[in-house]
């Protein structure tokens, strides 16, 4: 009997372990990809961002522009509010079980065709280990500039990948970038035709491949998990 104890505490603990690593909200769909022609002045890119749990959970959202077309800017409607292109975090609070949009705007002049990648941390304030980045991304198949890049059928594999990837059709690539969802870059490489990209060394997960032309605009961001 003097062994139980000890024993129903361990697997208490486990549990309750196990509860704190679920995360208390959800995001969905991420990545939110829209596309939309230059006489579009506004492009909204919408999620849905939930609370799983049975209390009310305070978020904090940070935005990041991993890259933008010059001439063009994002806006973000968070669940209580619609903020200025200069607002770039904000907290709020979703009750138990609620549901709300998460958005962001992409916004130009009505002439301007733009392409962005934007993500969105999320934090909750009681956990801030509890983390979700929303990936946006407005015209991610497209040329940013004036050069008119064919739309080649580009892909990277393996996806997952373990150590190394390569891309395939990447004529029109010069430079890829590599971001971690929070928006750090991890690494760039500069693109060969029969080239073998590392990422050893880092850690498993999501990331964002962004793939550069010659004159070093972003042209596509396409997601890469690794094992």
């Amino acid at each position: 009997m003097k062994y139980i104890f000890p024993i129903v505490w361990v697997i208490l603990f486990a549990g309750i372990t196990q509860i704190k690593a679920q995360s208390a909200f959800y995001l969905n769909p991420s990545p939110s990809n829209v596309d939309a022609p230059q006489t579009v002045s506004d492009t909204a890119a919408e999620t849905v961002i939930g609370n799983l749990t049975s209390d009310t959970v305070f978020i904090k959202w940070e935005r990041t522009v991993i890259n933008i077309t010059q001439g063009c800017w994002t806006q973000v409607c968070d669940p209580i509010y619609c903020y200025s292109a200069i607002v770039s975090t904000k907290t709020f609070f979703l009750k138990a079980g609620e549901t709300k949009p998460m958005t962001v705007h992409f916004m130009n002049d009505g002439e301007q065709f733009c392409c962005a990648l934007v993500h969105i941390k999320l934090t909750n304030q009681d956990n801030l280990n509890d983390t979700i980045t929303g990936i946006y991304l407005l015209n991610d198949n497209c040329a940013v500039g004036t050069e008119d890049l064919a739309r080649a059928d580009i892909r990277f594999f393996p996806n997952p990948v373990t150590e190394n990837f390569s891309i395939d059709n990447a004529e029109m690539v010069s430079r890829i970038r590599v971001f971690s969802l929070e928006g750090r870059q991890v690494a760039v490489f500069e693109a060969s035709q029969k080239g073998s990209y590392s990422l050893t060394g880092q850690s498993a997960g999501t990331y964002i491949l962004a793939l550069e032309d010659k004159n070093g605009k972003i042209f596509r961001a396409m997601e890469l998990r690794k094992n």
